[in-house]
């Protein structure tokens, strides 16, 4: 005997014998009932009526299979319960989200339960439909386009069911900076570590190179999946934000190339680098009064602290008038045979130009003066005005 009933419903299954000849018999006869090989124990779904009727209320699947029931006059009568369902979804890997190392093979399966089977088994990945009607995926290898939300779509003549996993695509950071970066002496500067990476760096270092081949290492660790960064320089902070290093008020010890290298459980990613260069304008200095014997030669020098280098040098005699009069175009003035007439006030002028980092060209000079006193020999004659 056997029987047919929806998931979710009710169903009575009848013990009933008839002797021979058919003639039923005697309810008074004692029932024992048996369920798929187990004595029969009433449960909150499960219970006997009139004795030898088992009723099941809330029909599961796992309630498929044989019933049979033993009476003490007439052996045992098996009754089997076919419980038809729409499609039951379970994915391997048994996970909600399946981590997949990009460039490696990876499949992914569907798993159906349903009775009867399934007619159709189709897959879509972030709402758009993927051809193939087979009940896995398989990635080789696995990139970065592959991440996403996968939906498993299953259907039978009762009805359909989805189910959905997230795959995660897996790599070691990528990192980029701008080669350099050009500020002036005294500002702040930021310099910004682009990461791509899955997942999100857990730590990332910065180092500055030195002259002599040494690197002083900033380093931050920081959480997944949210990222918090915290840069120090000598153990000092500098500042608290995300992927960037930001030094206040710099100075031409600031010059140098900084490196950045990310890491996550994937692994380390390849270092970028960007170049650091302070312009500061010309400071200029000489010596503030020179005294020379007329008739003897004297040579002036000026020194030049400039960064980028000065690209213009000039020396100039300051008339009375408050005008100038440009001597030479080089950072050292020569006198020959100097003259009482030549003593007085002499300027070294320096200009460099600045090419700053999101900013137009600027030009910065400085200026330093040097007064040259000639005194006469004894003896000499001097005529006064």
């Amino acid at each position: 005997m056997g029987a047919n009933v929806m998931i979710s419903r009710f169903r009575v299954i009848g013990c009933v014998y008839m002797r021979e000849g058919g003639e039923k018999m005697s309810q008074a006869s004692t029932t024992i009932l048996f369920l798929k090989g187990v004595r029969f124990e009433a449960a909150d779904r499960l219970y006997v009526i009139n004795r030898y009727d088992l009723v099941i209320t809330d029909v599961r699947r796992e309630d498929n299979g044989q019933y049979a029931c033993r009476t003490k006059d007439a052996g045992i009568q098996t009754a089997t319960l076919t419980v038809l369902y729409s499609p039951f979804i379970a994915f391997r890997p048994y996970s909600p989200v399946y981590a997949v190392r990009l460039g490696e093979p990876a499949e992914l399966t569907c798993d159906v339960d349903s009775n009867p089977q399934v007619s159709s088994v189709r897959w879509s990945k972030d709402g758009v439909n993927l051809s193939g009607t087979n009940p896995f995926l398989r990635f080789s290898p696995a990139g970065k386009a592959d991440s996403g939300e996968y939906t498993c779509t299953a259907t039978n003549s009762i009805g359909e069911k989805s189910g959905k996993l997230r795959v995660d695509v897996q790599y070691p950071p990528i990192v980029t900076t701008k080669p350099s970066v050009v500020v002036t002496e005294g500002d702040d500067v930021t310099i910004t570590c682009e990461v791509d990476s899955n997942p999100p760096p857990y730590e990332v270092q910065w180092s500055r190179e030195r002259a002599s081949g040494s690197s002083h290492i900033y380093i931050i660790h920081n959480c997944y999946p949210e990222a918090t960064y915290r840069w120090t320089k000598d153990g000092q902070a500098l500042s608290e934000t995300r992927q960037t290093l930001t030094i206040a008020s710099v100075s031409l010890l600031d010059n140098g190339r900084y490196s950045c290298t990310p890491s996550n459980s994937q692994g380390s990613g390849l270092a970028a680098s960007v170049q650091v260069n302070v312009f500061d304008p010309p400071i200029v200095t000489t010596m503030p009064s020179v005294v020379v014997t007329e008739g003897d030669d004297v040579t002036i020098t000026c020194e030049v602290d400039s960064n980028p280098p000065p690209y213009e040098v000039q020396w100039s005699r300051e008339r009375a008038s408050g005008s100038s009069q440009t001597l030479v175009t080089n950072a050292t003035l020569t006198l020959r045979s100097v003259r009482r007439d030549q003593a007085g006030n002499f300027s070294c002028w320096a200009q460099n130009q600045l090419k700053l980092s999101g900013k137009r060209e600027e030009f910065r000079d400085g200026r330093a003066f040097s007064f040259l006193y000639v005194q006469c020999e004894f003896g000499s004659r001097a005529t006064l005005p």
